[in-house]
């Protein structure tokens, strides 16, 4: 079931990432969020967002050398 969460979330990094968004949401539902999970969740999110600008940057000088 792990394996099917992850080909769907593309990735294991990015379902870790989501797993943390929506267990802040419920958190802060309960009214237990604090500020060390906050912190967390936004360097998880800042890891995801700068693999995804990573793989994008390679994907794109990859197709530019194939096009040569």
């Amino acid at each position: 079931m792990f394996k099917k969460l992850a080909i769907w979330a593309q990735g294991r990094h990015t379902l870790f990432a989501a797993y943390f968004a929506l267990s802040g949401t419920v958190l802060q539902i309960c009214h237990r969020l604090d500020g060390n999970f906050i912190a967390l969740i936004a360097a998880v999110q800042g890891f995801v967002f700068a693999h995804a600008l990573q793989e994008n940057h390679f994907e794109k000088k990859d197709e530019k050398s194939l096009d040569k």
